[in-house]
């Protein structure tokens, strides 16, 4: 059961997505990204293929960074 609450399907289910490039690499940080690119989210129930109009760089908690 535990196991099965880690599979990438039962997160997906929670809400989170997983972003691929157009190739369907995963996405870990926004240098793999640049602006007028696109990507798509896998969701529980499908896939969106989206646009990327800005990029903010961030720490960990995906707040803006000062300075």
């Amino acid at each position: 059961k535990a196991l099965e609450q880690l599979s990438p399907m039962a997160v997906r289910r929670r809400g989170y997505a997983i972003a691929t490039d157009e190739e369907g690499s995963v996405i870990r940080s926004v240098d793999d990204v640049e602006i007028d690119g696109l990507i798509r989210l896998l969701l529980s129930d499908g896939t969106v293929q989206c646009g990327i109009n800005s990029i903010t760089r961030g720490g960990r908690d995906g707040k803006e960074k000062n300075g």
